[in-house]
């Protein structure tokens, strides 16, 4: 899961989104989050004007 795949999510209409999004991050797997933190550590060093995340 990433940052982008939630927002895309939380975007439609019509389909329950909020509670889908709750539930997949309330039972993400351990590859899942190892994903998710990798997201969430390049955006942060985008935002920073870094290279690489760490």
């Amino acid at each position: 899961m990433t940052i982008q795949l939630i927002i895309n999510e939380l975007k439609r209409e019509g389909v329950n989104s909020k509670q889908r999004v709750i539930d997949k991050l309330e039972n993400l797997t351990l590859e899942e989050l190892r994903t998710l933190k990798r997201d969430i550590n390049e955006r942060i060093c985008k935002e920073k004007g870094e290279g690489n995340a760490i």
